[in-house]
């Protein structure tokens, strides 16, 4: 095993077992206390273990003016952080930012778009994760003009931890749209984490993923297969070329480590594929 795949290793399994062993209660914020089940805060990317999680990609641009037009589907991104809490150390925050259509707690306000903000923050002591929910709005979807909609005033000076989340959230979901990702779970548990890859950094981290039950060998991850003509024997004598397009081959999920994983391409990659499938 690699040395980067025995640090992912050891940090996704400390995840993991935070997450999923953590007993969620309300917590007690000014605004927006919320009971939310853990099961919302499923593949999370840790951004903040950029130099592990995100090896492969140093020169993605994360604090970008992102906008919601800029994005190809709605904002729908869950990111995990560590919290410095003087009393334990570092805690660790997760994040989900999505568009919703109304709030489902009372705001002053109605905008055009709406975005929750569902947090979980989890006590690395006690093992205890409290959740809330806060509303931000905009009738633009430029990042400049968030305004929060609970307490009013615009977003970045009411509360700017919101307002760098909102910003963070924007710009990793754009760069999501050109990565593909391994997602890693414990069997049966309600959520897992996300760790962005290319076709070539998955089958290098999952090398030495586990055999399936009765097989002699491992089944190949999904990868990409370059366009080539291919060869077709009609009998003895004769013999044809097909030209064969590029296109995606392999299983998406598999076992590693006893974590469940699953593959996902690049959304901007399998749209492409559709498009030139369609246009064939």
């Amino acid at each position: 095993m690699s040395q980067r795949a025995k640090q992912l290793r050891l940090h996704v399994e400390d995840l993991l077992l935070l997450m999923n062993a953590s007993k969620v209660r309300k917590a007690s914020f000014e605004y927006g206390g919320y009971s939310v089940p853990l099961r919302v805060f499923d593949k999370a990317e840790p951004f903040m273990l950029g130099k592990v999680t995100h090896a492969e990609f140093q020169d993605a641009q994360v604090f970008t003016d992102v906008a919601l037009a800029d994005l190809a589907t709605p904002l729908n991104f869950v990111g995990m952080n560590n919290v410095y809490a003087p009393e334990n150390g570092e805690d660790v925050g997760v994040h989900r930012l999505d568009v919703v259509r109304r709030p489902l707690l009372p705001v002053k306000t109605m905008t055009r778009h709406v975005v929750a903000h569902r947090r979980l923050f989890i006590n690395r002591g006690t093992g205890v994760g409290d959740t809330s929910i806060a509303y931000y709005g905009s009738n633009t979807g430029e990042l400049g003009s968030w305004v929060h909609l609970q307490l009013g005033g615009p977003l970045h000076e009411v509360r700017p931890d919101g307002a760098l989340f909102l910003a963070m959230g924007l710009g990793l979901q754009f760069n999501r749209d050109y990565l593909w990702h391994a997602h890693l779970k414990w069997p049966g548990a309600e959520a897992g984490v996300m760790i962005p890859t290319t076709p070539e950094g998955a089958r290098s981290l999952f090398r030495l993923r586990d055999y399936e039950a009765g097989a002699s060998r491992r089944k190949a991850l999904i990868h990409w297969v370059s366009e080539h003509s291919r060869r077709l024997k009609k009998d003895t004598s004769e013999e044809t070329r097909v030209w064969v397009r590029e296109h995606t081959r392999g299983a998406t999920k598999f076992k590693w480590q006893d974590m469940e994983g699953a593959i996902y391409p690049a959304a901007a990659d399998l749209r492409r594929l559709s498009s030139e499938s369609g246009a064939s």
